[in-house]
């Protein structure tokens, strides 16, 4: 009788310890998950910034100076004369 309680005993202690020992990891495993979410919701408002900035610096390059002559949208050329010769 003794002997087995001695074992049973044993087994306890040794699952006691497994299972304190999977809570501490567990507690870590949170623990990273945490700043990884932190961290992907810091790159993502980053990526939201910069993909702001860059459609406000592309609509500003696709039209700089828009045409003050709304009825004629034609765009003049260089090398377009205002006055041809027959």
């Amino acid at each position: 009788m003794r002997s087995d309680r001695n074992l049973y005993s044993k087994s306890l202690i040794e699952s006691q310890d497994e299972i304190a020992e999977m809570k501490r990891k567990f507690k870590i495993m949170n623990h990273q998950i945490e700043q990884l979410k932190e961290e992907i919701d810091a790159k993502d408002q980053a990526f939201v910034k910069e993909h702001i900035e860059h459609s406000k610096a592309d609509s500003a390059h696709a039209n700089p100076h828009p045409n003050p002559h709304p009825k004629n949208p034609k765009p003049q050329t260089l090398n377009s004369n205002p006055n041809p010769k027959p």
